[in-house]
């Protein structure tokens, strides 16, 4: 899930599909931005770690 930090309580938060979401990286109509692309790669890896235990 994905907070945009704003204090608006609508469409503050967005459901996002994390792998979907780094492989479209840099891609045309992509609208992820760096460092949310970085944090989806930490929990990306953090999840994998999890998983692998």
């Amino acid at each position: 899930m994905n907070d945009s930090g704003t204090s608006s309580k609508i469409n503050r938060f967005k459901l996002l599909d994390m792998k979907n979401e780094i492989a479209n990286y840099g891609k045309n109509g992509s609208k992820l931005d760096k460092k949310t692309y970085d944090k989806l790669i930490r929990g990306i890896d953090r999840l994998n770690g999890i998983i692998s235990k």
